[in-house]
C-alpha cells in the first residue's frame, strides 16, 4: 500500500506545483508531467503485484467526519481497473507535455495541469475506495476535474456546450449513486463496503439496488441511452485527456456496476440479460454512429460506446451463465470482458494520441479535409493504422484476442445452454458478428479517408510529422497492443483473479473451465501467428508475381486513374453512405442535403449528410427543452431585489423549522 500512497502523494504534489509555478508555465508543465508519470509508475507496481497472486492491500484510517471513513483496498477487481489507469497514464502524460507545448506563452496552464493531476488521483481513489463516502467524494472530484479538462478550449462555444452537457450528466448520475448508497448503508448500519457486503444489501430489493447502480454508474460508462455526453466531451478535450477518458474514465462506470454486484446477493439471470441487451444495443448503436461522423475524434468517441457495449455484453453473459449453471460459458465471458477492458484502454489510447498528432499536424479534425497523410507522416500514420486494425479486431492486434474469446463464449452458450438461453446466445452471437463487420467498415473508412489517397486540402498537403517527443508514447502503446495480441495467455492469467472475485470461484478453476486456448494461450497465439505468416506469404507472393509479369501497380485509391486526384476518391460521407441510408435503422439514417448541378453550364454540386444521435434528438432534447419551458415560468420570482431574496430564504427556513417541529412531536 506504500507505493499506492506514494502515487497519490505524487499526484497531489504535481497539482500543487502546477498552481505554485503557474507564472512560469514551462516549469509548471515539467513538474506536473513528471509527477503524473512517476505517480503512475509507482501505482502500477502494487496493482500488478495483486493481480499476480499477491495478497490484497488494505488501509483504514480514522476520518473525523459524520458517516465518513477512509478505507482503501486493492483487491483483484480494483487492481484490474487500476492497472490500465497507471499503464495508460504514463504515455498520456508524456504525450500531453508535447501536445501542450504550443500553448505555452499563449495562456496559463496552471489550473489545467492541476486539474489533470487531481483527475488521476481521483480516478485512483474511485477504484481503491472501500467506503461509500470516500468513493462518492472521489467520484465528484473526478467529475469536476474532468469537466475542467474538457473545458480547456473554453473560448469555443462547442467546447463550452460539451463541458456543460458532461457536467449535468455527471451530476444526474451522482444523484442515483447517493440514493443507492443511502439505501445500502442504512440497511448495513455503516457505509463501509465490507459492512454492506456482509449483509448483502439487507432488506433492499436487489433489483432496486441493481437499477440504481445501472443508471448512476451507467451514465459514466456511456450505456445507452445515457451515453449522450460521451460523443460531445471526448472530441472537445485535449487528445491525451480524451485517451484517458475513453480508456479509463468510462471504465469507472463499469467498475462501479461490478462492485455493486459483488455487494448484493448472486445476480439472477435477468440482471445478466439486461446487461447483455444494453451492451449489444450500445455496441450496435455506437459503431453505426461512428460510421456517419466527419470529425475524426468524434468517430473514435462513438467507437468507445461500441467497446463499452462489448464489455457490458460479456459481463452480462457471464452473470447469466453463472445463474443458469453454465460455468464454462461464465468463465469465458468474464475473462473476455475483463480482458477487453485492458485491450480497449491500450487501443483507444493509441488511437486518440495518434489522432492528436494528426490534428496537431493538419489543424483540423475534419476527415473530409485530410487524405494522403501516410506519405507525409508515415510513423504516426502507421500507428494510427495499427490502432484502426486493433479496433477492427484484426489479428495480430489485441482487440482480436478478447473479441475472439467473447465469440467463443457466446458460441459455447448457443451450443450447450438449454432452450431459451441457447436462443438468446445465438441472437447475441449474430449481433456481435454484425458489430464486428460494422467496426471493420468504420475503421477502414477512418484509415482510408485520412491516410490514403491524395490530400483534400492545403492543410493535409502541408502536414508535417511530429517531433520525436511524440513518438515514444505512441510506440509504447503500439507495442502494448501487439504484445497483448501475441501473448494473451499471460495477460489472461493476470485477469483471472478479478474474474474469480466477480464469479466467486477460484481463478485456476476459471482458467480450467475456459478451455485449453485460454489456459495456456497456446491455441490463440498459434492461430494469430499462423494468420500473420499466411498474410506475409500472400503479400510476398503478390509482389513476386507482379515483378515477374512486368505489371505496373496503380494507386489503390485511384479508382483506375493513372494520375491520382482527390476528386475521384471516396470521401468520408460517400464511403458509408449506401450502408447508412439503406441498411441502418431509420433512427440512425443520416440527414442528407443535396445541391445538384443545374443549368447548361452547371456550377459546383454539393452533398452533405449528418447522423443525429437518436437519444439526443428523440429523448433528451425534447425532455430538457420541455423542462426549460416549465422552469422559465419561475423567472418571475427572480426580481434581482435583495430584500425579496432574503424573504424567500426566511420563508424557507420557517417552513423547514415547522416540518422538523411537527416531526419531533411525540
Amino acid at each position: 500500500m506504500t507505493a499506492f500512497l506514494a502515487a497519490l502523494a505524487l499526484f497531489a504534489a504535481g497539482a500543487l506545483a502546477a498552481v505554485a509555478l503557474s507564472s512560469r508555465p514551462r516549469l509548471a508543465l515539467a513538474a506536473a508531467t513528471a509527477a503524473a508519470a512517476l505517480g503512475c509508475a509507482a501505482g502500477l507496481l502494487p496493482a500488478l503485484r495483486v493481480l499476480a497472486g499477491g495478497p490484497a492491500l488494505d488501509l483504514s484510517l480514522a476520518w473525523n467526519a459524520p458517516l465518513a471513513g477512509f478505507h482503501l483496498r486493492l483487491d483483484p477487481l480494483a487492481a484490474l481497473f487500476l492497472a490500465p489507469l497507471f499503464a495508460l497514464g504514463i504515455p498520456a502524460s508524456l504525450f500531453g507535455a508535447w501536445y501542450l507545448r504550443p500553448s505555452l506563452g499563449r495562456r496559463g496552464l496552471g489550473a489545467f495541469l492541476c486539474a489533470y493531476d487531481l483527475f488521476l488521483a481521483a480516478l485512483a481513489l474511485v477504484f481503491a475506495a472501500r467506503h461509500a463516502a470516500l468513493l462518492l467524494a472521489a467520484w465528484e472530484a473526478m467529475a469536476v476535474s474532468s469537466f475542467l479538462l474538457v473545458s480547456f478550449d473554453h473560448a469555443d462555444a462547442q467546447v463550452r456546450r460539451a463541458g456543460l452537457v458532461y457536467l449535468v450528466a455527471s451530476h444526474l448520475g451522482a444523484a442515483f449513486l447517493f440514493a443507492l448508497f443511502l439505501l445500502l448503508g442504512r440497511e448495513a448500519g455503516s457505509f463501509d463496503l465490507d459492512a454492506i457486503a456482509a449483509v448483502r444489501g439487507g432488506a433492499v430489493a436487489p433489483a432496486l439496488a441493481f437499477g440504481l447502480a445501472l443508471v448512476g454508474f451507467g451514465v459514466k460508462a456511456g450505456l445507452p441511452p445515457l451515453h449522450l455526453w460521451l460523443p460531445e466531451a471526448h472530441p472537445a478535450a485535449p487528445s491525451h485527456v480524451s485517451a484517458l477518458m475513453s480508456g479509463v474514465l468510462v471504465k469507472a462506470g463499469l467498475y462501479g456496476i461490478l462492485r455493486v454486484v459483488t455487494l448484493l446477493p448472486p445476480a439472477p439471470a435477468g440482471h445478466g440479460a439486461v446487461l447483455l441487451g444494453l451492451g449489444l444495443a450500445g455496441a450496435l448503436g455506437g459503431i453505426t454512429l461512428a460510421l456517419g461522423q466527419r470529425d475524426l475524434k468524434r468517430a473514435l468517441a462513438c467507437s468507445t460506446i461500441e467497446n463499452v457495449g462489448l464489455v457490458t455484453a460479456g459481463l452480462g453473459a457471464a452473470l447469466s451463465a453463472r445463474a443458469l449453471g453454465a460455468p464454462a460459458v461464465a468463465a469465458l465471458a468474464a475473462l473476455a470482458a475483463l480482458f477487453h477492458v485492458w485491450n480497449h484502454a491500450l487501443m483507444k489510447g493509441l488511437a486518440f494520441l495518434s489522432a492528436g498528432a494528426v490534428v496537431h499536424a493538419t489543424g483540423t479534425r475534419d476527415l473530409e479535409a485530410m487524405g494522403g497523410l501516410l506519405r507525409r507522416m508515415p510513423a504516426v500514420g502507421g500507428l494510427l493504422l495499427a490502432a484502426c486494425a486493433a479496433l477492427s479486431a484484426l489479428p495480430p492486434w489485441n482487440g482480436f484476442a478478447s473479441e475472439w474469446l467473447l465469440f467463443s463464449a457466446l458460441l459455447r452458450g448457443a451450443v450447450d445452454a438449454p432452450g431459451a438461453a441457447a436462443l438468446g446466445a445465438g441472437l447475441a452471437l449474430t449481433a456481435l458478428a454484425l458489430v464486428s463487420g460494422l467496426a471493420a467498415l468504420a475503421f477502414t473508412r477512418v484509415a482510408g479517408v485520412a491516410l490514403l489517397g491524395e490530400p483534400r486540402s492545403e492543410a493535409a498537403r502541408t502536414a508535417h510529422a511530429p517531433g520525436a517527443a511524440a513518438w515514444g508514447p505512441l510506440l509504447a502503446l503500439g507495442a502494448g497492443c501487439l504484445a497483448l495480441g501475441l501473448f494473451p495467455g499471460a495477460a489472461l492469467r493476470l485477469v483471472a483473479p478479478a474474474a474469480a472475485q466477480l464469479l466467486d470461484r477460484p481463478a485456476e478453476e476459471l482458467l480450467l473451465a475456459a478451455g485449453p486456448a485460454v489456459r495456456a494461450g497456446g491455441g490463440l497465439q498459434a492461430g494469430v501467428l499462423a494468420f500473420v505468416a499466411l498474410a506475409g506469404a500472400l503479400e510476398l507472393w503478390r509482389r513476386l508475381r507482379v515483378r515477374r509479369q512486368g505489371q505496373v501497380a496503380g494507386e489503390t485509391w485511384g479508382c483506375g486513374f493513372t494520375v491520382p486526384s482527390a476528386r475521384v476518391q471516396y470521401t468520408a460521407s460517400s464511403y458509408a453512405q449506401l450502408l447508412l441510408s439503406t441498411v441502418a435503422p431509420r433512427l440512425l439514417q443520416p440527414r442528407a442535403r443535396v445541391t445538384p448541378p443545374q443549368g447548361v453550364f452547371p456550377g459546383a454540386a454539393r452533398f452533405e449528410q449528418r447522423v443525429q444521435d437518436p437519444a439526443e434528438e428523440r429523448l433528451f432534447g425534447p425532455l430538457f427543452h420541455a423542462a426549460a419551458r416549465r422552469f422559465r415560468l419561475l423567472r418571475g420570482l427572480q426580481s434581482g431585489k435583495l430584500n425579496l431574496q432574503l424573504l424567500y430564504t426566511l420563508v424557507t427556513l420557517v417552513v423547514l423549522v415547522a416540518i422538523l417541529a411537527l416531526r419531533s412531536r411525540p
